[in-house]
This record gives structure tokens, C-alpha cells and sequence, in this order.
């Protein structure tokens, strides 16, 4: 899980200056019980970034990442200033992971 991945990498998310965000459009109950689960495949403890709920689909409607016929969002990557202005948009199908080493690798190159 992408989330995860990052999670483990937040550290040299931090060294570039960058704040990592995890959205998904499960809710904050559904983040609690995966974090508290033992650690497992499945379970996101322990975790070094805050997952968000963007339970009612907005910021994934918004960023063009909502599979409207299933209610749920694809996967997504974005590199975004202080000002809010976007520099890097990846969106990949749901079975396509984000690669964090790639993610770093833009980072470093903006």
C-alpha cells in the first residue's frame, strides 16, 4: 500500500522540506482501526504520516481522481507549493502503486 511506503520514507519526505499527505476517501474510523491493528500486511501501524478522510469526495473530485461510477478514487501523487500551486500530477488505476523512490527523485529535481 502506497501509504504505507511513504509512511516508512516520511523522514526523507522531511530532509527535502516537504509535508506528505495521505487522502483516501475511507473515513477516519476505517484510518483508527488500520492503524490499530497488529502489524500485518494490511495494517498501517506503525504510521509516520496522518492519513486524511475525504469522506464526502471533494479534494478527490476536485484533483480529477474519483472513479464516479464506483465511489472511489484512483491513485495519485502530486507535488504542491506553498501556495498551492501544483508542479507534478501522477494518477495511476487503482492496481498501480506510486513509487516512493520516484516520488523522492522528483522532489529533489523541483
Amino acid at each position: 500500500m502506497d501509504i504505507i511506503y511513504f509512511s516508512k520514507h516520511a523522514e526523507d519526505f522531511h530532509k527535502l522540506g516537504c509535508e506528505v499527505l495521505g487522502f483516501s476517501v475511507d473515513s477516519q474510523f476505517t484510518h483508527l482501526a488500520w492503524t490499530n491493528n497488529p502489524h500485518t500486511e494490511r495494517s498501517l501501524s506503525p504510521l509516520y504520516i496522518s492519513p486524511m478522510a475525504d469522506i464526502i469526495r471533494s479534494l478527490s473530485r476536485d484533483y480529477g481522481m474519483l472513479k464516479e461510477d464506483e465511489g472511489i478514487a484512483y491513485r495519485g501523487f502530486f507535488i504542491i507549493d506553498g501556495k498551492g500551486v501544483p508542479h507534478h500530477i501522477t494518477i495511476n488505476d487503482l492496481p498501480v502503486e506510486c513509487p516512493v523512490d520516484e516520488a523522492l527523485w522528483l522532489l529533489q529535481a523541483f
